[in-house]
């Protein structure tokens, strides 16, 4: 007969013990059988893996359950706080954005669903922030939010208000950018909205094209600088950049445009051989004949 003994040394559990983590989920009702679930949802964040969120009414009761994964136990500590929604959390308080070059941040944790609101395709609950932007220039506008906590699904409309709307682009299941083409002086409503319920931080990145003003003349003054023209349209915003290679370019001085031209002084005269000047178009403002 051959005896087996059990070996030596340090023996591995084959079915070790779950790890313990908390579980957590929001009701509304006054007792267990009454109990109905809150929006729950995983807030995602990696200082707290295990957190959630949900949707609070004023005035609303809500019961709070704590549990651990596969019958585990522990202890915690239980964190709650209550999110406010963004300053632009409504279309009537949307945020303006400027220029040819646009970036802005915000969040829709907390946001609500106006009346009216339209509904992103990719959106469970409506939670919308707004921004507006003004044109500057016409052209293939790229909108992009790949900095953000979630692929939020994303609008842009024409209207002034909620009811008169019009669809201009949408992006939604999961696309992080937008493009369209924009029409110099049309102003522009930008909505980003939860991705599936889900909501965080957004990170929103504009980009519209770069327009060149041509160049009329350049006039040597007896002063010893020279007077660049450019022609322009009344209300653009126009920059002038200066360059000794014609490859790096440097931001100068910033005109508003009141007539179809607009002039710049500089020291060194243009040549062949440098400096180079260009005149681009940045923005808008106000303009009136009157």
């Amino acid at each position: 007969m051959v005896q087996v003994y059990p070996t030596c040394g340090i023996e591995t559990d084959q079915n070790p013990p779950a790890p313990f983590f908390p579980v957590f989920a929001a009701y509304t009702g006054t007792n267990v059988a009454s109990l109905t679930p809150a929006n729950n949802l995983p807030l995602q964040l990696d200082a707290y893996p295990n957190a959630i969120s949900f949707d609070a009414v004023k005035g609303q009761t809500y019961q709070i359950a704590f549990d651990g994964n596969e019958g585990t136990t522990g202890d915690i500590e239980l964190y709650l706080a209550l999110t406010k929604p963004a300053r632009n959390d409504s279309f009537e308080r949307r945020i303006k954005l400027r220029s040819i070059s646009a970036n802005a941040t915000s969040y829709n944790a907390g946001a609500t669903h106006q009346l009216g609101e339209p509904l992103l395709a990719g959106s469970t609950d409506g939670k919308t922030v707004w921004w507006t932007w003004r044109a500057p220039v016409s052209g293939t506008v790229a909108l992009a939010l790949t900095s953000s906590d979630h692929a939020f699904p994303l609008g842009v409309y024409r209207g002034k208000s909620l009811e008169g709307l019009q669809v201009v682009a949408q992006t939604g299941g999961g696309m992080e950018f937008s493009n369209f083409e924009a029409e110099e002086g049309q102003t522009y409503q930008i909505a980003v909205s939860d991705f599936s319920g889900l909501t965080g931080k957004i990170s929103l990145a504009l980009r519209a094209p770069i327009i060149e003003c041509p160049l009329l003349r350049a006039s040597r003054l007896v002063t010893g600088r020279t007077l660049l023209r450019y022609t322009a349209s009344p209300g653009q915003v126009v920059m002038l950049l200066s360059s000794a290679d014609g490859v790096n370019w440097k931001n100068g001085p910033i005109v508003n445009t009141h007539r179809n031209n607009v002039d710049f002084l500089v020291t060194k005269r243009p040549t062949d051989a440098g400096p180079f000047y260009r005149a681009i178009v940045v923005d808008r403002f106000s303009y009136s004949t009157h």
